[in-house]
């Protein structure tokens, strides 16, 4: 029985890894990610990008840049609203 617990464990942690990485969804390349320290003050122009929350998954829209980097929640953001259908991409401009 002891045996079996180094191996059993190593199957229960390997599961886990496995999850984890399945349930990450790909973050775009050109995301312009957030700098510490965080902004504690911005300015209230309207500039509407789509921010990414990692620990949820989810995008949001905030007002600009420094607003979306202001929230810890946040890694980065997108130019541009996000979807208003609750997708979890923005939307693009299309050209």
């Amino acid at each position: 029985m002891l045996r079996l617990l180094p191996i059993l464990l190593l199957v229960l942690l390997g599961g886990c890894q496995a999850a984890d990485s399945d349930s990450v969804q790909q973050v775009p390349q050109e995301l312009t990610q957030c700098k510490e320290p965080r902004p504690q003050m911005c300015t209230m122009q309207y500039d509407p990008v789509c921010a990414w929350m990692p620990e949820s998954g989810k995008w949001k829209t905030a007002s600009n840049g420094c607003d979306a980097c202001a929230d810890k929640r946040v890694a980065g953001y997108l130019a541009g609203e996000c979807n208003v259908q609750g997708v979890s991409t923005p939307l693009r401009n299309s050209l």
